[in-house]
């Protein structure tokens, strides 16, 4: 009797294990699916600002007392045009940079935390801010970002409105200290979509508003045969410094150094093959007092 028990019971047992792979695989299947799906999922940054960059700057701001070195690079990821890991050749660009503004930075790749505003930033010996309008799975996935050797007085990262679910941007407000006087940034990425005229009018009014000197930099995705980047260019007081300096030798652009209250001295393009965009780079001088 107790012989025909254990059999019944090992073929009770063995039924039951069965059945529960049954149930176990569809709920381990299910849980995948969803953790891929809901990680995958593009949700905005939003906002936050502060009073510091992280990291320590290594270097000097430039010795001549009026010159400020800036740059405006869309680093497509860390990537060349055919997709190979490019951050070496992005920081040869950025080389003795004072201020660089930074478009398509990763802070993750395939769910790996990989910073590339603080990978540029240590090598050249800048402070560096990664301004995210983008997570995805579960971390600060892309955005912009900020370099530079000057004392950081503040920063805010301004969501940028538009319809479109998973077409997130920011405007990130800077304010530096620039020989005693408070250097404004605005450093942005807009929507080469529907949402890009309205970002770009936003833009401008904000930077518009700034005190002088101040600074537009960034991948605007606008030409400039564009009806509204045409109006910021005639407005009173807002320069082209590049194009000031390099006049018919500019090349076509979609990303722009403009500024308000400075006058570039000499302009530079870095175009290495390192990104799919160049890399804009101009001496400006800011009037003392």
């Amino acid at each position: 009797m107790e012989k025909r028990n254990t059999i019944t019971n090992q073929k009770v047992t063995g039924r039951g294990i069965r059945n529960l792979r049954w149930w176990i695989l569809p709920m381990v299947t299910a849980i995948i699916v969803w953790v891929l799906v809901a990680g995958s999922l593009r949700q905005p940054a939003g906002p936050a600002q502060g009073t510091m960059f992280q990291g320590k700057a290594a270097v000097a701001a430039s010795s001549e007392p009026t010159n400020l070195r800036v740059a405006t690079y869309n680093i497509h990821g860390g990537r060349d045009a055919h997709g190979h890991e490019s951050l070496a050749g992005i920081a040869g660009c950025l080389r003795d940079a004072d201020l660089v503004a930074l478009n398509e930075v990763r802070g993750g790749i395939g769910g790996r935390p990989v910073n590339q505003s603080r990978i540029l930033g240590e090598r050249l010996g800048l402070a560096w801010l990664f301004a995210p309008y983008e997570r995805r799975w579960w971390q600060d996935h892309f955005g912009n970002g900020c370099l530079t050797s000057l004392p950081v007085l503040f920063w805010q990262r301004i969501p940028l409105a538009g319809p479109e679910r998973g077409r997130e941007r920011n405007a990130v407000w800077v304010q530096l200290d620039y020989q005693g006087r408070n250097l404004q940034v605005v450093i942005t990425h807009l929507d080469r979509g529907g949402d890009r005229q309205s970002q770009l009018r936003a833009v401008t009014k904000f930077f518009l508003g700034l005190a002088e000197p101040c600074l537009l930099l960034g991948d605007l995705n606008t030409g400039e045969d564009d009806g509204d980047l045409q109006n910021l260019l005639a407005t009173s007081g807002v320069r082209d410094p590049v194009k000031d300096c390099l006049g018919k030798a500019t090349p076509p652009r979609i990303d722009w150094i403009l500024s308000r209250g400075m006058r570039g001295v000499y302009a530079s393009v870095c175009d290495d093959g390192a990104s799919d965009h160049p890399c804009f780079r101009v001496n400006l001088e800011v009037p003392s007092g």
